[in-house]
């Protein structure tokens, strides 16, 4: 069995530690593991993974090994923080401006490369981006078409009772979503709460991104409707990867969860 254990962090209040100066972060932790079936007529391998996935209301963290990943719900930013560098990056929608500005020059730069191209050049560089997921603009490339089919299938995946969505890409079963009502996960509400403004954000990122540019666009969260449920598991059918929910409990968080560790010093995007 290939796991990777990822720890989900959910904040809902804060309240002052005994000595009343420092403030600690009342919350839910739950744990989740990453299984890759690479021989499935054996069952699983195990290979050497870790890592931790915090989320709190209204924020969230990603942890790596050298990298983390925080998202500010009330700041609506992220945070890449680079551990080897003791260094940290904000993503939030001015750095989003000066990124969409510089593919926008890229991209009519490429343009301009490929009208000078001979016609078999042009055919060969469409193919590329068709089959890398390439766009500069050359003839255009739809976006996939993403949609979350309920299958009315019912059953008991990691200890919860939900129901299976299949997601079609073009068409094609791709990745199986099991919901579990929010009411069936300990601190559900915080947890709700916090992934909903998380989506929302990279949602909004992502249209910001790729507004008027061809191919752009699509929905970053396979079109479910999250509002009626949490993903307790999900099977994608390509990497044979299963995310399962192993626990869910509240505790109390450090103060520090949600941002930079002291004295980690700030990049520029540009």
């Amino acid at each position: 069995m290939s796991k990777l254990r990822l720890t989900l962090l959910i904040v809902s209040d804060l309240f002052l530690s005994n000595n009343g100066s420092t403030f600690a972060q009342s919350g839910a932790i739950l744990q989740f593991s990453i299984e890759k079936d690479k021989t499935p007529p054996q069952g699983f391998k195990i290979k050497a993974s870790s890592g931790n996935l915090a989320i709190g209301s209204p924020s969230l963290h990603m942890e790596n090994d050298q990298t983390d990943m925080v998202f500010k719900g009330d700041n609506k930013e992220m945070i890449a923080i680079d551990h080897e560098k003791k260094s940290y990056m904000v993503i939030n929608g001015e750095m989003i401006a000066q990124m969409k500005g510089a593919m926008s020059g890229f991209q009519k730069e490429m343009e301009e490369v490929y009208k000078n191209m001979p016609p078999e050049a042009q055919e060969q560089m469409k193919k590329a981006q068709k089959e890398g997921g390439m766009n500069f603009g050359m003839g255009g490339m739809a976006p996939k078409e993403i949609k979350a089919v309920n299958s009315g299938e019912k059953g008991t995946q990691a200890g919860y009772s939900c129901v299976r969505y299949d997601i079609l890409e073009d068409g094609q079963k791709k990745r199986e979503i099991w919901i579990a009502p929010w009411s069936s996960i300990e601190g559900g509400a915080e947890v709700k709460k916090a992934m909903m403004g998380f989506m929302t954000f990279m949602q909004q990122l992502s249209d910001e991104m790729t507004q008027g540019m061809p191919g752009g666009g699509g929905n970053l969260f396979d079109d479910i409707d999250y509002e009626e449920g949490m993903p307790v598991m999900i099977f994608d059918l390509e990497t044979k990867e299963k995310t399962i929910l192993q626990s869910a409990k509240k505790m109390t968080l450090p103060a520090n969860t949600f941002g930079p560790p002291a004295g980690y010093k700030p990049e520029r995007s540009f």
